[in-house]
């Protein structure tokens, strides 16, 4: 009975041992550029602080979008969630898990490495945020403690099974710049974010601009309506031919301007034959 419960163990067991010799080259340069940190309680359980010397490789967030989820608290605070997320590389389509999350990582965040898992062609990087995070969106929130999440990078499985270890850095550094000390992770961290406001701030520029220019054009009416048949009648040698649309709104116009002309001309009328019958 024990020799055929090894004999099943080592069968179920072959497959994985053949997978893990297949990406010999992807772990150790996952490895290298992600270093994991040294396991220890605090990456597990908010109840005790983040025990940064055990930290070894960190990542600054490129692309936002990342579900992630703070530790869930009783009384106190409890164990971490390491919310997992599935980043499609061929299009960058992230699937997370039910339910909404507690927040998504912004570009600029800074987080640490805490641990590395392989699944099914995927790449997934355990992070922790290397202080307490204050998300942008959630107001209502009275206690917060760091967030932590686990996104998976999924590639094709051609790329596993070449063991293309340039093709997985090269993705995963599409979403992380990965770092090896905490003070360059954060410069770099203020760099993306200053860079990310500076744009912000230019859109906003851009649309108040925007609505300024089509309030103002809005504004803007003749009072002699025969000004503006003659505007529309002069022909700009740049301009495209008029269409058939063009011709039909240019000739309501006209019609308006006509019925405008004829109901001044009434109430001329009109107010000439009171004056008439007054004199008589």
């Amino acid at each position: 009975m024990r020799k055929t419960f090894l004999f099943v163990a080592v069968l179920f067991a072959i497959p994985f041992v053949a997978e893990a010799k297949l990406r010999q080259n992807i772990e150790a340069a996952v490895a290298s550029n992600f270093p994991p940190a040294v396991h220890n309680k605090s990456l597990d359980t908010a109840h005790y602080e983040l025990n940064k010397g055990a930290l070894r490789g960190f990542v600054v967030v490129k692309r936002g979008g990342i579900p992630a989820d703070r530790a869930r608290f009783f009384i106190e605070w409890q164990e971490y969630d390491y919310r997992g997320s599935v980043i499609h590389m061929k299009d960058g389509r992230i699937v997370g898990r039910r339910g909404k999350p507690y927040t998504y990582l912004q570009p600029g965040d800074v987080m640490a490495v805490a641990g590395i898992k392989y699944f099914n062609n995927a790449v997934y990087l355990r992070l922790i945020s290397v202080d307490v995070y204050f998300p942008l969106l959630v107001d209502n929130e009275k206690r917060h403690s760091r967030v932590t999440c686990m996104p998976g990078f999924k590639f094709d499985s051609a790329v596993f099974k070449s063991d293309d270890a340039k093709a997985v850095i090269d993705g995963i550094k599409e979403w992380l710049e990965p770092f090896d000390n905490e003070n360059s992770a954060k410069e770099y961290g203020a760099k993306v974010k200053a860079e990310m406001a500076t744009e912000l701030a230019l859109d906003e520029d851009m649309a108040t601009t925007e609505e300024k220019e089509k309030a103002d054009a809005s504004k803007e009416s003749f009072s002699d309506d025969t000004i503006k048949l003659k505007k529309a009648s002069i022909i700009d040698p740049e301009r495209p031919p008029a269409t058939e649309q063009d011709k039909l709104e240019a000739l309501e116009e006209k019609i308006e301007a006509a019925k405008r002309q004829m109901e001044e001309a009434e109430s001329e009328m009109r107010r000439l034959k009171i004056e008439s019958e007054k004199k008589k």
